[in-house]
């Protein structure tokens, strides 16, 4: 009677073990579904930091940071990405070595405004077009600014957050400044700020004609700290809305705009983070939808076509990719870019 008794016991544990492994490769697999990637061609130089958009359906890196002998180092290098051939070209090179600016692609041009390198923080605004740079006077920034974040809404640039001197976070900012690329000779303008204290590397993407933004780091004494807050803006009425908080607090992730939702890729917590989340504008739920082959923050990603690209980042302190990653969604959950 024991020993048939101690049988059946073996035997349903077995059973068990069974099941909560089937049940979690169905996991695995049910989010593995959402995202399948896939490693292109690399970066010649593998960076963080940089600037970065799509123009004429390919992807153009710009400057960005590196680390050489434990010695950090600044690029002018520029390298365009095409995914038709899956292979990089170089471009004309930055002015002078900078990373960290904002950068936005809009109407076939790169934009950048600010940044840095060396200590040095900078507020001039420099366009990519036919090939070159070129510098925009008009566009010079009110004030210097690195770690900012640009978006492009329905014609316009905005800048929120940043900090305006080196390693003092007490220089967090949480303006936002707009600017109309179609009017060039206009300066930029200041709009109400976004509530709380100034942020830096927060993902910010617009959808609906208004401006999210999420997480991000705040000060926090010698360091920052991560938040969990989000606000969304609209310039209609220029006015914030405080929304319900996220289950987490994560910097330096990059947000993609794919209605209905918002994907959020990596990002930093205490370590380089693999997760993508899909950020849902109507219910303000986070969902884990993926992860990718790396932990990656300050990586930017965009889509070209029905495919999301991904370039470079920092993989751990002092490391940087020079992976190119493609996520390809599945035929039934297709989104694109959108218009």
């Amino acid at each position: 009677m024991g020993r048939r008794y101690s049988e059946r016991n073996t035997n349903l544990f077995k059973l068990i073990g069974v099941i909560i492994l089937a049940v979690g490769a169905s996991t695995t697999l049910c989010f593995g579904q959402e995202f399948v990637w896939r490693e292109r061609a690399q970066l010649s130089l593998p960076r963080a930091g940089y600037m970065a958009g799509v123009i004429h359906g390919k992807y153009v890196i710009a400057g960005g940071s590196y680390w050489q002998d434990k010695k950090k180092q600044w690029t002018d290098e520029v390298d365009v990405y095409d995914p038709a051939h899956d292979s990089w070209s170089h471009a004309a090179r930055l002015p002078e070595p900078r990373s960290d600016a904002a950068s936005v692609s809009l109407g076939g041009n790169l934009y950048l405004f600010g940044g840095g390198a060396n200590g040095a923080i900078r507020r001039d605004a420099l366009v990519f077009h036919g090939g070159k740079w070129s510098s925009l006077p008009t566009a010079e920034l009110p004030e210097p600014r690195i770690y900012s974040v640009a978006v492009a809404n329905r014609g316009l640039i905005y800048i929120l957050g940043g900090m305006s001197k080196h390693n003092d976070y007490s220089s967090l900012s949480n303006k936002v400044w707009v600017w109309n690329p179609h009017t060039p000779n206009k300066r930029w303008k200041e709009v109400h700020s976004f509530p709380g204290p100034g942020l830096m590397t927060a993902a910010v993407a617009a959808f609906g004609g208004k401006i999210y933004v999420l997480g991000g780091a705040k000060e926090g004494g010698q360091d920052v700290v991560n938040v969990n807050t989000a606000y969304v803006y609209d310039p209609r009425t220029d006015t914030w809305a405080i929304l319900p908080p996220l289950p987490l607090g994560r910097r330096c992730w990059w947000g993609l705009t794919a209605p209905p939702d918002i994907y959020l890729f990596g990002g930093y917590t205490s370590t380089n983070e693999r997760d993508v989340f899909s950020y849902s504008p109507a219910t303000g739920a986070l969902t884990k939808v993926g992860e990718m082959p790396h932990g990656l923050c300050d990586a930017k990603f965009f889509f070209i076509d029905s495919s999301i690209y991904g370039v470079g980042g920092e993989s751990a302190p002092g490391i940087r990719g020079r992976w190119t990653l493609e996520a390809v969604l599945p035929t039934n959950q297709k989104a694109t870019s959108p218009k």
